[in-house]
């Protein structure tokens, strides 16, 4: 089973609905120095397995909340349980499209010199409407492109098998 989370600085840090573990640790990438795109792979010892596609401003850009305020941030995290994704690059490419197909211009705005600024004051809401628009896309995208299909590359593990896949890393992602 896997689950969905949006979070980021909209107005203030604000998160998707989602167990308080996966909100105490996703904020920890709230980071004023960070930049670019970059993909995340983080195994807490409970077991939870986080793939997160993390937008920072590009060098020299700014990516501001809704207000217009500088350092913000977006992130989408994948959670599972004692699993691992095996294909990284097909799981970057599916992070890319949903990006592109159902967060530019729904949730952030990008502007034609690189900057991009929240267009939505929170990604939190009663019937958590935005994790669910951005999740049901999601699973589209995989219907509608098998090769970005993450779901065909997950495994399950056991702790021996731990330092066999990717976990505990950063990647960048263009």
């Amino acid at each position: 089973m896997a689950r969905l989370v949006l979070y980021g600085v909209p107005l203030g840090f604000s998160c998707s609905e989602c167990p308080r573990e996966d909100y105490r640790f996703l904020e920890l990438n709230y980071v004023g120095n960070r930049k670019g795109n970059q993909l995340h792979i983080q195994r807490l010892p409970s077991g939870s397995v986080y793939y997160s596609y993390l937008m920072y401003p590009p060098e020299g850009k700014f990516f501001s909340d809704s207000n217009g305020r500088a350092g913000a941030f977006f992130g989408m995290s994948i959670v599972m349980q004692d699993q691992v994704i095996t294909d990284i690059n097909k799981l970057a490419q599916l992070f890319q499209k949903t990006y592109q197909e159902h967060v530019k211009d729904k949730i952030i705005k990008e502007f034609p010199n690189g900057n991009k600024k929240f267009i939505v004051n929170s990604l939190r809401s009663n019937d958590d409407r935005y994790a669910i628009q951005v999740g049901r896309g999601m699973v589209d995208i995989m219907k509608n492109n098998p090769e970005l299909n993450i779901f065909n590359s997950v495994k399950t593990y056991n702790q021996a098998q731990v330092n066999q896949y990717i976990l505990n890393k950063k990647f960048l992602v263009k």
